[in-house]
């Protein structure tokens, strides 16, 4: 990590989510040189999957990354399995001499000769906007190849060309599209609008409000740029052998945005989650217990409510009221900064994947809130809550309304913004509401099951696993 880097996190998270992010980085550095280098495959590999990821599978960049990684362990246990992604993206630093735009990872279990090995291929990876990307097209073509791959099993859209996605289907590999969030409607995934005021868009289809907004970022676009890529996604998800989702509530918004049809097609898999480290089973909580520490916990950004929180906190302090803070997550340094300076608010920062449940449990917090302004695929911080029995609450947005709606919590109308979150927060602390009971065990699966149900995937759709 570069030193001026660590200052800068050092100040806005603190010494112990610096050492977190160290530890992942460290991690992160084992687990790749565990991949001796070749420069052929080795002789006999067959994993009939390719698996198709625009990062890394480092659980430091998020949790589609982390659960991926934990669900590709598992399968490595019983099949031959090889992963292709991309190692740099465009506008980012050149590429150090000898270093290669994408890694393919392959690994096949119990067999000494075969092992864990790691190719380089070629050509620069392709813009988070591109729509057709040959370099791209023809590194997944040798992967396929070397791999023995008749199908692409695709991690999520974001940052992969829709157009050569749809070109390399119709060359004849099967495809599995993986889909955990909105990046098929719109290059921001998490749908946060980039223009004042910064929101939601409520899925735009507007195409000069969806023109400004993309020109923040990629000002060469022009208006008819999302209509294009949104016909491109309509043909491939129409394409696509299988579609997974993590939610029904995902399921059933792109049945909306791009047709219902082939339903028999699509699959609800909620995603493999990370074992909590060292943590018994949740206490029983008493009934009417006072709210002495909330929580504020994900990303510290403003589509996840950072600063609906920051104002929340703000208004109770004028108002008279004291409570506990504790923010849980790394995220953008300056919303950081200004959480630090709030009254009764600490900034825990970074946290390594699976640790989230002990630490609620050893702060003893009352409740956590998840105040996410825009529609959630699926929520992973919602298990990690549920395992530390803590309560929690959300806007009535996406798949965190769904599942509270389901399993219990505490519900705020889907753009009450921080009028809502505050008086929420009020009326706990005067006793005219109380915290619910703890959740249920979230509905994650193990890495295993995740594992598994992959696998029954493929051989539902015909293909022949190595080794299985």
């Amino acid at each position: 990590m570069k030193p001026l880097l660590a200052l800068r996190l050092l100040r806005s998270e603190g010494p112990r989510a610096l050492c977190d992010r160290a530890s992942d980085r460290l991690a992160e550095a084992r687990r790749r040189r565990s991949f001796r280098p070749a420069a052929a495959p080795p002789q006999g590999f067959a994993a009939a999957v390719l698996n198709l990821s625009a990062t890394p599978p480092a659980p430091r960049l998020g949790g589609v990354q982390a659960q991926l990684l934990l669900r590709l362990d598992a399968e490595a246990e019983r099949r031959p399995v090889a992963l292709l992604y991309a190692e740099a993206r465009a506008g980012s630093a050149p590429s150090v001499r000898g270093r290669a735009d994408y890694r393919l990872e392959l690994s096949a279990p119990g067999s000494p000769d075969l092992g864990r090995c790691a190719l380089a291929l070629p050509g620069a990876p392709p813009s988070a906007v591109a729509l057709d990307d040959p370099a791209f097209e023809e590194a997944v073509g040798r992967a396929a190849g070397w791999a023995r791959a008749a199908a692409l099993h695709v991690e999520g859209l974001a940052g992969l060309p829709l157009g050569s996605l749809l070109r390399l289907r119709q060359s004849g590999l099967r495809l599995i599209l993986a889909l955990h969030d909105f990046s098929a409607f719109c290059p921001r995934p998490h749908l946060f609008e980039e223009t004042v005021p910064r929101r939601f868009c409520c899925y735009s289809r507007d195409r000069e409000r969806c023109r400004a907004c993309l020109a923040a970022t990629w000002p060469t676009l022009d208006a008819a740029f999302q209509e294009r890529r949104r016909e491109l996604s309509r043909q491939l998800l129409a394409a696509a052998d299988a579609l997974i989702f993590p939610s029904s509530f995902l399921a059933g918004a792109y049945g909306e945005l791009f047709g219902g049809e082939g339903a028999a097609r699509v699959r609800i898999q909620a995603p493999a989650g990370q074992a909590p480290h060292s943590l018994a089973a949740p206490p029983t909580a008493p009934p009417g217990r006072q709210l002495r520490h909330a929580a504020f916990v994900g990303s510290v950004q403003a589509h996840k409510g950072a600063l609906v929180f920051a104002d929340a906190v703000e208004r109770l302090a004028a108002a008279g009221h004291r409570l506990r803070f504790t923010v849980y997550g790394g995220g953008e340094p300056a919303i950081l900064a200004r959480l630090r300076r709030l009254p009764g608010v600490r900034v825990r920062g970074y946290f390594r994947a699976g640790a989230l449940p002990a630490l609620l449990r050893a702060d003893r917090v009352d409740l956590a809130l998840l105040l996410s302004i825009v529609p959630e695929s699926y929520g992973l911080t919602l298990d990690e809550c549920a395992a530390a029995g803590v309560p929690a609450a959300a806007f009535d947005l996406g798949a965190l309304g769904e599942r509270l709606r389901a399993t219990g919590g505490l519900l705020l109308p889907a753009g009450g913004g921080t009028a809502a979150v505050a008086d929420l927060l009020a009326d706990l602390l005067a006793g005219r509401a109380q915290l619910p009971a703890p959740p249920p065990a979230g509905a994650q699966l193990s890495a295993g099951a995740a594992a598994a149900a992959c696998l029954d995937l493929y051989r539902e759709l015909g293909l022949t696993l190595p080794g299985s």
